[in-house]
Formats: structure tokens, C-alpha cells, sequence
């Protein structure tokens, strides 16, 4: 899968062989600014205008959580390699680790 997002709130799922779009997610109450698997490609990070970030369930595409804590754009996002922190950094000049052992048992 090939996930994009965008101006219009939403995320866009993609297949790739053949190139297709199979789903269209509203996602954010703003602009996503990035989306990020984790390295299983279990889970997946998306990031926003709206100060959060959202993790989603990569089978289901149903949001397993809310991120809130910045206080401005939050501009990228990522997993680490273990898979099991998500970074975030904001245009409030923050950088924050969020727990996906914490988020899974939540």
C-alpha cells in the first residue's frame, strides 16, 4: 500500500500493482502533513494542521488513537526502528516520544 494525505483532511489508500485507489479516509480536522508506516506495516502515523496526530490500524484503516500535546502544526512523524515509539516535531519547536505500548493497551 501507498498512503498519501493532504489539503482536503483525508488520506488516500492506495494499492500499487496495478496502481489503484481503494480508499479515501477523512482523516484530520486540517491538512495531514505526513504519514508514516511502522516497519511491519501494522500500524501507520499520520500528522496535521489540526496539533495531532493519529494512529491507524493498517488492516482496518480505523484510527486506534488521538495524539494531542502540541501546540502548533505538527510537521513530521515517525516510528522508530523497534516500532514501538512514535516521534513527533512541531511548528511550536517541540520534538515529543509517544508510547505505542501504552496506545495498544489504551
Amino acid at each position: 500500500f501507498l498512503i498519501s494525505g493532504g489539503e482536503d483532511h483525508s488520506m488516500v489508500i492506495w494499492a500499487t500493482d496495478p496502481w489503484e485507489r481503494l480508499q479515501n479516509i477523512s482523516a484530520h480536522a486540517a491538512p495531514i502533513l505526513k504519514c508514516c508506516f511502522n516497519v511491519l506495516g501494522t500500524l501507520l502515523v499520520t500528522s496535521s494542521c489540526d496539533n495531532t496526530l493519529k494512529i491507524w490500524d493498517a488492516e482496518t484503516w480505523k484510527p486506534v488513537c488521538t495524539l494531542s500535546g502540541h501546540l502548533d502544526f505538527v510537521k513530521s512523524c515517525s516510528f522508530n526502528p523497534d516500532g514501538n515509539l512514535v516521534v513527533s516535531v512541531s511548528c511550536d519547536r517541540s520534538v515529543k516520544l509517544w508510547s505505542c505500548i501504552t496506545v495498544a493497551k489504551d
